[in-house]
């Protein structure tokens, strides 16, 4: 495997694992305060969709990882998709940078919050590292392949 890769790899690795000990942080402690109820649907709501998102930006790396490239078109499909999932993972942590530094401080409850901006921009600079492990050998075309005769069929 390219060095790039792995150095990309151990990022992205680093900063979801850095978001699941967040996780469980905030879990272990929104059960120990009985956070989670009926009467309190938005804590529901926002312990869910963190981990959901964390899976689907997971899976969405494991796939592309899975991926042999071997034309420059799908190396340059490839890279924009690094490129989206290093945008995503920036912007979430940039929405973490701005609870954290509103001056909640340092405590257990808010540790989790730490941790999800931080393991984020690990991950998005390993997505943006793998970005970097893919080369194009020819400079990429718009996608005007029409066979050679095709003006001629209309």
């Amino acid at each position: 495997m390219n060095t790039k890769r792995q150095l990309g790899r151990a990022f992205v690795v680093v900063g979801y694992s850095l978001v699941a000990v967040g996780a469980v942080i905030l879990s272990v402690f929104n059960l120990s305060q009985s956070y989670l109820g009926a009467d309190n649907p938005r804590a529901v709501l926002d312990y869910v969709a963190n981990p959901l998102s964390l899976l689907a930006g997971l899976f969405a790396w494991w796939f592309l990882s899975a991926l042999v490239v071997t034309e420059d078109r799908q190396v340059a499909l490839v890279r924009r998709a690094f490129v989206g999932l290093s945008i995503q993972a920036l912007a979430t942590s940039i929405t973490f940078f701005i609870v954290v530094t509103s001056g909640i401080g340092l405590s257990w409850p808010n540790a989790s919050f730490w941790l999800d901006a931080i393991g984020q921009v690990s991950a998005a600079v390993g997505f943006f590292v793998i970005y970097l492990s893919y080369r194009l050998t020819t400079i990429p075309t718009p996608d005007l392949d029409l066979p050679e005769n095709a003006a001629h069929q209309y």
